[in-house]
């Protein structure tokens, strides 16, 4: 059953099964195997993915809760980014209505056009918290700062504390989507305007906006001047 998350659509058992055989689909899915691969107990990190069965029922979501799990996120596929704060994942897996439990793969949070080996230059990118992160975007910097090199000057913190934007070697995405309170890597794309066909097309008045402001003083002018005769 696939999931869609950040632009990457991915089947865990699929994506479990190809850790535990090395089939590996790009040179990033292997570089990120030690970390993404299935886990028993969560002794380092807190987000998970919980796929069920089924949609999720109120009363299966409520004893999920009961073992310590937080819901951050709905996803495709019957699927949950949550948080966990204990660490064995073994009493959630044994619910007979889950399909699979996983720590939060890593390389799922960079978009594909971030995952090309053909980038070699540097680019502009949000890193964006997961929600309920007990870390903000200006503590999380110091961290980027030493993997990076990057001076935390250099960065901006967005969003009420919860996204980073800063410039990038590309060659270092992947150690950054490995930080357990990271939820996405996103590019940023300046939007330029091309042409004003568009223009031309709707053929808008050179000055509609004054014009329309123009006739309704004037008609508000009008209407006084007719009550004014009205009442004389």
């Amino acid at each position: 059953m696939s999931i869609i998350y950040n632009g990457n659509t991915f089947n865990l058992e699929e994506q479990d099964a190809a850790f535990e055989t090395h089939e590996l689909h790009s040179e990033e899915d292997a570089k990120t195997a030690d970390t993404d691969r299935p886990q028993d107990r969560a002794t380092d990190f807190n987000y998970i993915l919980i796929q069920g069965q089924n949609p999720l029922t109120d009363t299966q979501m409520r004893e999920i809760q009961s073992l310590g799990v937080q819901f951050v996120e709905h996803l495709s596929g019957n699927a949950w980014v949550c948080r966990f704060e204990p660490t064995d994942l073994s009493v959630i897996r044994t619910l007979d209505y889950i399909r699979h439990v996983s720590r939060f793969p890593a390389v799922q949070k960079l978009p594909p056009e971030l995952k090309s080996q053909d980038n070699v230059s540097a680019c502009t990118v949000d890193i964006v918290l997961h929600k309920l992160s007990d870390q903000t975007a200006s503590d999380l910097s110091q961290r980027i700062s030493r993997l990076t090199g990057v001076s935390p000057e250099d960065m901006s913190i967005r969003r009420g504390d919860t996204v980073i934007r800063t410039n990038l070697d590309p060659q270092r995405l992947m150690d950054i989507a490995k930080i357990d309170e990271v939820g996405a890597i996103q590019e940023v794309v300046d939007l330029e305007l091309h042409n004003n066909v568009a223009r031309t097309i709707l053929k808008p008045p050179s000055n509609w906006l004054g014009n329309w402001l123009g006739n309704w003083i004037w008609n508000v002018k009008l209407g006084a001047i007719s009550l004014k005769m009205e009442l004389t």
